[in-house]
This record gives C-alpha cells, structure tokens and sequence, in this order.
C-alpha cells in the first residue's frame, strides 16, 4: 500500500504537485519487486517507489517534463545514502518517479531504520521553485 507522507512547501508551491508518495512503506531491507509499468528507464527491478504526483498531466515529454525534480535520500544524521537523482515522468504521465533499491554509495543495503527522501523541483516555464520530503522506513529482515 502507499504510504502518505508530510510534504512542506519551502519555497513557493508548484500548482501541479498534489502529493508525494513512499511505496511500499516500511518496507524490508532490499524492497520489493516494482511491476515493469511502474518503472521508469534506469530503475532497478525491486526497491522502494518513490513518487512526486501531479494534479494535473504534466507537460512535455518523458525526455523533458515540464518540472524538473530531484530526490536525495539521508540517513538519520544526515549523510547522504541516495542521490541527488532526477526523478523520470511516469509512462502515464501522472507522477515523477524513481525506484530506490535501498543501497548505500558504497552497494550495501542501508540499516534497518528511518531515511529522509528530499525533494527539490523547478518549473521549467515559470522558474518557480519546490521543496518536500517524506520519511521511509527501512525494517531489518531476518
């Protein structure tokens, strides 16, 4: 199921952005498998989902949508475990996604634990600017 998190708006809201979603959420150590219709080209096949939806279709094309967002993902103090990573417009074109295969840097899975997924975005008409975050629990399995 998805998970809804809290998002807060730093800067200036994108008026195309409706929520942001963490799925599955917990999840264990390693995700789960993401269907093919779920991934976007790179994605690994099993992780985490981690989505920015839009309220409305977004404008552009898969290549360039009309916002351009990223996510970093950090550990409870802070260091970067994800990212800075473009997030890819959905083949349906109603959300920006990306799949976390719950690695570090260095190729290891992460602790068990909560992870901070970061979300900076610019809209590529108008320069306005987002923020937005949403936690993820990682449980340990055994």
């Amino acid at each position: 199921p998805n998970s809804r998190v809290f998002v807060a708006n730093y800067c200036h809201p994108l008026p195309f952005v409706q929520d942001v979603r963490v799925a599955p959420n917990p999840v264990g150590t390693g995700g789960i498998l993401i269907p093919s219709n779920k991934r976007v080209d790179g994605d690994p096949p099993t992780g985490i989902r981690i989505e920015v939806v839009l309220a409305t279709r977004a404008s552009g094309t898969k290549e360039t949508p009309g916002a351009v967002i990223w996510v970093t993902v950090f550990d409870a103090v802070g260091n970067v475990v994800y990212g800075k990573t473009q997030m890819k417009l959905d083949p349906d074109g109603k959300a920006l996604a990306r799949i976390w295969d719950g690695r570090n840097k260095k190729g290891s899975f992460v602790a068990g634990g909560t992870y901070l997924a970061r979300f900076e975005g610019r809209e590529n008409n108008t320069a306005a600017t987002w923020a937005g975050q949403a936690k993820i629990g990682i449980k340990t399995t055994k």
